[in-house]
């Protein structure tokens, strides 16, 4: 993530510097693989966190086009 994007999130990331994916998250196994999968594929993915949370808590994903 770089610095411009960082500043339009609406939370604290966690140790300054990650976007958290708890486990209580409904799709958490879901998530976590697409985010490998595109990692491994070198595919660039969009994220959306809860707004205002301590954590920057990640809600769902989407590969980008």
């Amino acid at each position: 993530m770089d610095a411009d994007n960082k500043s339009a999130l609406n939370c604290t990331l966690f140790q300054g510097a990650f976007i958290v994916l708890k486990e209580s998250n409904k799709r958490h196994a879901e998530i976590y693989s697409m985010l490998l999968t595109a990692s491994v594929m070198g595919k660039d993915v969009r994220v959306r966190v809860i707004e205002g949370t301590p954590d920057c808590e990640l809600i769902y994903t989407m590969l980008s086009s």
